[in-house]
């Protein structure tokens, strides 16, 4: 839920932002960009994959006139059947960009490494019947990227190329003996096949 709210909070900034800058520009400058903020989602999970409804920030460290090297943080609620734990990602990528007339189109590769967001989703202290409740979360997968910078906005598809899955562990215990006391554990959770980026671009490299 704390996703989902800095999610929408992450929109209304994407706005507004662009409000501002259509009112002082009417054309901004494309090309590779210094940075970019991105709201990113997929589609239906089913047994094969996961879906996931997040925000991605990149910086971008110029390597040459058309390659980028970019570093990445990304916080993500992934649902896959009846689990649904928020994570946190980072990783690196190398893109190469062509820059045209009216857009800069890009391709690249990019690692994500992902962990739990909160360690410790709930206090036996909380109320009568909580337990201590921890999370732990590891993974990591590689993407494919492609996208498009217009100057206003970047819209971006990252592909999914590896099929490493994630394990995600959740384990619950009340030292007063009232609340719930349980161990799941769930291995080669599957990352989203294509994920969905759109968002607003940083200066220019």
């Amino acid at each position: 839920m704390k996703c989902i709210n800095a999610v929408f909070v992450c929109i209304g900034f994407l706005f507004s932002n662009t409000i501002f800058a259509e009112e002082e520009s009417l054309e901004k400058e494309h090309g590779i960009p210094g940075g970019s903020l991105m709201i990113q989602l997929s589609p239906e999970n089913n047994d094969d994959r996961s879906s996931v409804l997040g925000m991605e920030v990149q910086a971008n460290f110029l390597i040459s006139e058309s390659f980028a090297f970019g570093v990445h943080g990304m916080l993500q609620e992934q649902k896959y059947g009846d689990i649904a734990p928020t994570r946190l990602g980072y990783g690196a990528s190398l893109n190469y960009y062509k820059q045209l007339n009216t857009m800069t189109p890009y391709i690249g590769v990019k690692k994500i490494y992902y962990e739990e967001w909160i360690s410790k989703t709930q206090d036996a202290l909380d109320c009568l019947y909580c337990s201590n409740v921890l999370q732990s979360y590891e993974g990591d997968e590689s993407f494919a990227t492609m996208g498009v910078n217009f100057g206003n906005w970047i819209i971006q598809l990252d592909k999914r190329i590896s099929d490493n899955g994630s394990k995600l562990t959740e384990s619950a215990n009340d030292p007063w003996g009232v609340g719930a006391s349980y161990y799941n554990n769930y291995s080669n959770v599957p990352d989203p096949d294509i994920i969905l980026s759109i968002g607003i671009p940083f200066g220019k490299l």
